[in-house]
């Protein structure tokens, strides 16, 4: 692979002026009481509002709901064709600030919150889904896949968040799930139904097709 003939952490910080920002949450990580997880950042919620709007996928899985960040901004680009969002999570404090920021939205129509234990919710699913984000717990990324890729329709998108945790240190706690994120990211490349890309932007994110 050849190297870029520039330094990368001048053109991201290049790149992000052209960004635009994406619309602040009411309740969101600086203004709940409780501890919460890294989600989305703007640079990738950006991309999923480009890939949606082309794509128009009608029906969306978000695992990892936190408090509503990345199902409202798929939420804000479903909204504008009629498609749905599913997003699940286990964690009812979380959830509920979720669900404020969702009506706030006026996206309660349109995003459907799902609270309970994550693995076992997508088994008993029986619809099939257009594109898919993977941002919830790390450790079941690899367990969670091919049933991920089962309920995926051949053609829709996967997109695994963090990817890069196992270069980033001890930054967001990353180094914890830096073995089990690796494994993922090798499992990936393999994957007999899957194509996939792996673009180093925020955390890192991994695009998947699912071509058979």
């Amino acid at each position: 692979m050849n190297k870029p003939s520039y330094d990368t952490i001048t053109a991201l910080n290049y790149l992000l002026a052209f960004n635009k920002p994406v619309k602040k949450l009411k309740y969101d990580e600086e203004n709940i009481p409780i501890p919460t997880e890294p989600t989305i950042g703007e640079i990738t919620a950006n991309l999923l509002h480009i890939i949606i709007q082309a794509y128009k996928p009608k029906r969306i899985l978000d695992l990892g709901t936190s408090w509503g960040f990345s199902a409202i901004c798929m939420g804000r680009s479903a909204k504008s064709y009629g498609g749905k969002v599913i997003s699940i999570d286990k964690r009812n404090e979380i959830i509920e600030y979720a669900r404020k920021n969702i009506i706030e939205e006026g996206l309660e129509d349109t995003i459907e919150i799902i609270e309970g234990d994550t693995s076992q919710i997508i088994r008993d699913i029986k619809s099939h889904f257009d594109l898919i984000l993977q941002d919830g717990y790390k450790f079941n990324y690899f367990s969670e896949l091919d049933i991920l890729v089962k309920k995926l329709k051949n053609g829709g998108l996967l997109f695994s968040d963090d990817v890069l945790f196992p270069v980033m240190g001890n930054l967001k706690g990353a180094s914890k799930y830096a073995n089990a994120m690796d494994e993922y990211n090798n499992i990936l490349l393999y994957h007999p139904q899957l194509k996939t890309v792996w673009l180093p932007i925020e955390d890192g994110i991994a695009i998947s097709v699912k071509e058979k």
